[in-house]
C-alpha cells in the first residue's frame, strides 16, 4: 500500500509539473496573459504533495526548466543585434586633417593619422618649435615630412590641442603651450595672406 501510494505521489507530481511546463510556455509564447490563471497556478504549487521532499524537488526542476527557456529567448534577442567580430561599433576610415593620410581615430581633439599625432605629441613633450625655412605655406598633404615647421602650423590651425597630452605641468611647461597660441595666432595671419594672393587649394595642398 506504501509503495503504491507513493507512486500515486509521483504520478501527480509528474502532471503538475507539464502543466505548469505547459502554461510557462502560453505565457513566454503570448498565448495567455489571464491573471487570474497565473494566480490559479501559483496557488497550485503551494499545494502539491510534500511527501518525501518530491515538492522541492518539483518546484526546483520547474524553475530550471523557466530560466533555461527564458536564456533562450534573451539569447534569440541578442543574436539580433548587428555587430562585428569583437562586439565594438564598425569605425569609419576617413582622411588625417593635417597630411591627408588614411586615419580612423581623433587624437588630441583633431581626426589624424597615428604619424601626425606623434608628431605633434614630441613638438609638445620636447618643448620644440620648427619654422618654414622658406617661410611659406607649404604643401603638407601627402608630404609633411618635408617642412615640419608648416606641419606644426597645420596641427594648430586644424585644432590640435596640446593640453590633451598627458605632460607633467611646470611653468616651462606653461610658456610653451603660451607660445604655441601665439604661433597658430600667426598661422592664422599667414593663411589668410596666402589665400588672399592664391587659391585655396594651394594652401596646406588641400
Amino acid at each position: 500500500m506504501e509503495i503504491s501510494a507513493q507512486n500515486d505521489t509521483m504520478l501527480e507530481v509528474k502532471l503538475a509539473i507539464q502543466m505548469e511546463l505547459n502554461f510557462v510556455n502560453r505565457v513566454l509564447l503570448g498565448q495567455d496573459t489571464n491573471l487570474r490563471a497565473i494566480g490559479a497556478m501559483l496557488q497550485q504549487n503551494l499545494l502539491l504533495p510534500s511527501n518525501n521532499g518530491l515538492k522541492c524537488d518539483a518546484e526546483a526542476v520547474a524553475e530550471k526548466n523557466l530560466d533555461s527557456q527564458m536564456d533562450d529567448h534573451k539569447t534569440a534577442a541578442l543574436s539580433e543585434v548587428p555587430h562585428n567580430s569583437v562586439g565594438r561599433p564598425k569605425r569609419h576610415m576617413t582622411n588625417c586633417k593635417v597630411c591627408g593620410k588614411s586615419s580612423l581615430y581623433c587624437y588630441y581633439g583633431v581626426k589624424c593619422c597615428e604619424s601626425c599625432k606623434q608628431f605633434f605629441r614630441r613638438v609638445v613633450v620636447k618643448r620644440t618649435l620648427f619654422n618654414c625655412l622658406r617661410r611659406k605655406c607649404c604643401r603638407i598633404v601627402e608630404n609633411a615630412s618635408k617642412c615640419r615647421g608648416c606641419r606644426l602650423d597645420k596641427c594648430l590651425l586644424m585644432g590640435m590641442n596640446p593640453t590633451l597630452i598627458n605632460v607633467v605641468q611646470s611653468n616651462e611647461f606653461e610658456q610653451f603651450i603660451t607660445k604655441l597660441e601665439l604661433r597658430k595666432q600667426n598661422a592664422a595671419v599667414k593663411m589668410n595672406s596666402f589665400l588672399l594672393h592664391s587659391s585655396s587649394e594651394t594652401f596646406f595642398g588641400q
